[in-house]
């Protein structure tokens, strides 16, 4: 009865390991995700930040100014400008910064392409770089 006792004690206390390491993994997986969406949300608060600074400094150095950028490609975002902003939007959320130019034209796709900015009268004019 000795050895039936102790299988016993030991399948009871792998049982108990196991429900740790289950608990333990979903615990991890759940800050992983965490992390994953507060690294998007840094990423898209850089790539506004980055656009309305060099925005701001074309529009602000006057007629016929021009700028060089290289756009980094973050992932899945979708760029827009609004009035006075730039939004940047992935998966249903969005980052927004202050522009001070009114008019920006824009094309659609810019990330991973070197872009040109130009001032263009008071409106600044993003163009994909040949």
């Amino acid at each position: 009865m000795l050895k039936a006792q102790a299988s016993v004690e030991f399948m009871v206390l792998l049982s108990f390991l196991l429900v740790i390491f289950v608990f333990s993994i979903s615990i991890a997986t759940g800050q992983h995700e965490v992390f994953l969406s507060s690294k998007k949300t840094s990423e898209a608060k850089l790539l506004a930040r980055t656009l309305a600074s060099e925005i701001n400094a074309v529009f602000l150095a006057g007629n016929g100014a021009e700028k060089s950028l290289f756009l980094r490609n973050f992932g899945d975002y979708n760029v827009a400008f609004g009035k006075h902003r730039v939004f940047v939007e992935w998966g249903g959320s969005y980052v927004s910064e202050f522009i001070i130019a009114n008019d920006v034209n824009a094309p659609s796709a810019m990330q991973g392409k070197e872009l040109l900015l130009k001032n263009i009268s008071g409106g600044v004019k993003i163009e994909v770089k040949q």
